[in-house]
């Protein structure tokens, strides 16, 4: 296999998402919060767009056959970025109960793990590679993309349980257990891609080998 090492501090393109394409196309609620059957179109977005961070690790593993990768992508998002992202994702999901009401809930977190690879397939990794002399604009690049049934996602602290201000969620549908905090919270987070359990590869170039 050939290990290839991508450490990058990327650009923020924009301070915020500015809305994301997601319909309930099943209405029926139940007590598990997030049933209902949501798309989502973040096509023209990166991950820069939805999380905003301080520092992100991104690591490229390039397969053997040279057609598929491996990806890996942590964020770490601290202080006032922090109500950034908790804000960008509640308001994916405004319109649905709970959703864009200024608190982030353990139930958006779950359906963000559910949702997000969809959403992230969209997306663009701004990673690429063409034979030749370099060259930055104006050429076919050989694209990497990503696969959404080999992206995991995780996250750690997006919902502090034990804040101070965080209570029992109060929207309709939501989950027994469901626990929200307000978005301006401040404590640092951290957001994470990887490759989704028993899968083999979550990135692949966008053109066929020759």
């Amino acid at each position: 296999m050939i290990p290839v090492l991508v450490m990058l501090l990327l650009a923020i393109l924009t301070p915020t998402i500015e809305t994301s394409t997601l319909e309930n196309e099943d209405q029926a609620q139940s007590t598990s919060g997030r049933q209902g059957s949501l798309d989502v179109d973040c096509s023209g977005y990166t991950f820069e767009d939805l999380f905003e961070y301080d520092f992100a690790l991104f690591e490229l593993e390039v397969f053997d056959d040279w057609a598929t990768g491996d990806m890996f992508a942590n964020a770490w998002v601290n202080g006032s970025n922090s109500p950034i992202v908790r804000d960008n994702l509640d308001g994916l999901f405004e319109g649905l109960p709970g959703g864009g009401n200024d608190w982030i809930s353990t139930d958006e977190r779950d359906a963000v793990r559910s949702i997000g690879p969809k959403c992230i397939a969209d997306m663009e990794t701004r990673l690429g590679m063409r034979e030749g002399t370099p060259h930055s604009g104006g050429v076919d690049w050989n694209d990497f993309e990503f696969v959404e049934d080999g992206i995991g996602l995780d996250e750690v602290n997006l919902v502090p349980q034990e804040h101070q201000e965080a209570r029992t969620c109060t929207n309709f549908g939501a989950a027994q257990d469901c626990k929200e905090v307000p978005v301006s919270v401040t404590d640092d987070m951290e957001i994470s891609l990887g490759l989704a359990d028993g899968q083999s590869n979550n990135v692949r170039w966008d053109q066929l080998n020759n």
